[in-house]
């Protein structure tokens, strides 16, 4: 675990002449949630307070785009590089069908705060999120458009969980994951269509404590995906090479930092992002740290437009480049990570609570404790002085949040609920 710790301090110091991910000027302080390119040069990252930026020269300028709304704007999807959709917040839905040139507002009165958009072309699409009015039972659906956006048809999960993304290998297979629900929110959730959207299957449905909720899914063909799961102490990525039925890889440990996105290349090449960019280069047997010019923030999403040149997106209006493939492994493989774990009282509380740190060695000095929510999001950074150390969590939206401490002894993990 020490080992583990002195590899982050060694990105910090070294991501700036060693970095192989460079940063650009956004020009936006907004977190970025989102990055599609439809060529080699032309890009988009959509983000919160309606941001939206594109790029016509690979990058080297981002110019602000009208979106006509200041709502969160959280996944962009082009089925052509003329026709481009982008969900986010209260019901938004964007279109727009002159390369990115105007946005226009879609109508629809879905009551959802989406999450991920997909267009199998340029009539067909699929968006998954967050019901504003939550049902016992069946409250998941998987909404579908045939007409460009114009009508939504909502297609039944089958449950109550958080659908978190969405994506097709084809016009007839696509899948779906998520996690967490009012009753149980210990889930893992993978759902398969064969019939474009009209009806979709579980796949997967595990409920516990090693049950992590997946945020986000890539399929290279039909038969080969991953998809990416965020436990409250770390990640763990998945494979399946038969469309689903068996899925491989993950551990009751975590295999890399909190990760959000993944991006699949060919049947060897993937990245994954989040606190750290990872990079697989043998099908996801092995995940390896990237150089990056940004570790103290979360990245959100990633997208490649050949091998070597990618681009991620992420907090606090970060976006990264890459023309070498992100460059070579700073030299960590897959550490079987162990974490301690924090005892937080009362839990949960609406109020105040009391964080009690395990036993450490070093003196408690320059360590900090940081609060998530269940989407990664960094909500409070704070010293820790004493064993025990009291916050104050009332500005706290009710829900799930979790905890994380790191010390020379490792990582210290929790999670409470806010009542």
């Amino acid at each position: 675990m020490k080992e583990f710790f002195i590899f982050l301090i060694a990105l910090l110091l070294g991501s700036g002449a060693m970095a192989q991910w460079f940063p650009q000027n956004s020009g936006t302080t907004k977190n970025l949630n989102s990055v599609y390119f439809t060529d080699a040069n032309t890009g988009y990252a959509v983000g919160d307070s309606g941001v939206i930026l594109e790029t016509m020269n690979g990058g080297s300028n981002w110019d602000l785009q009208f979106s006509g709304t200041t709502h969160n704007l959280k996944s962009i999807h082009f089925p052509t590089n003329q026709t481009g959709y982008i969900v986010g917040d209260s019901s938004t839905i964007l279109k727009t069908n002159d390369y990115g040139t105007t946005w226009n507002i879609l109508p629809n009165t879905m009551q959802m705060s989406w999450k991920s958009v997909f267009f199998t072309d340029i009539n067909t699409g699929y968006a998954v999120g967050l019901p504003d009015v939550y049902i016992p039972g069946d409250s998941s659906k998987i909404f579908k458009t045939t007409d460009g956006g114009i009508n939504w048809n909502a297609k039944s999960s089958g449950t109550s969980v958080q659908l978190n993304a969405v994506h097709f290998a084809d016009s007839d297979t696509g899948y779906v994951v998520g996690g967490y629900s009012v009753e149980d929110y210990n889930l893992s959730l993978i759902l398969k269509t064969t019939n474009g959207g009209d009806s979709w299957n579980i796949q997967v449905y595990e409920s516990g404590y090693y049950a992590p909720p997946y945020h986000s899914v890539f399929f290279v063909n039909p038969n080969i995906g991953y998809v990416l799961g965020t436990f409250w102490w770390g990640s763990v990525i998945r494979k399946t090479t038969d469309g689903g039925n068996n899925w491989t890889g993950g551990a009751t440990h975590p295999d890399q930092p909190w990760l959000i996105s993944v991006f699949i290349l060919n049947a060897d090449t993937g990245f994954a992002v989040g606190y750290g960019i990872y990079r697989t280069t043998n099908g996801g047997t092995d995940w390896w740290a990237q150089e990056s010019s940004s570790i103290g923030y979360p990245m959100q999403s990633v997208f490649f437009t050949s091998d070597e040149v990618g681009y991620s997106v992420g907090q606090p209006g970060v976006i990264l480049k890459t023309t070498n493939g992100g460059g070579n492994p700073v030299g960590i493989n897959n550490q079987n990570i162990t974490a301690s774990y924090l005892t937080i009282y009362p839990n949960p509380s609406s109020a105040t609570i009391t964080i009690e740190l395990p036993d450490i060695t070093t003196p408690i000095k320059n360590i900090y404790l940081t609060i998530y929510n269940l989407n990664g999001k960094q909500l409070l950074r704070q010293p820790i002085m004493e064993p025990q150390t009291v916050v104050d969590i009332s500005g706290l939206k009710a829900g799930i949040y979790f905890v994380k401490v790191i010390s020379d002894d490792g990582v210290m993990v929790g999670k409470f609920l806010k009542e």
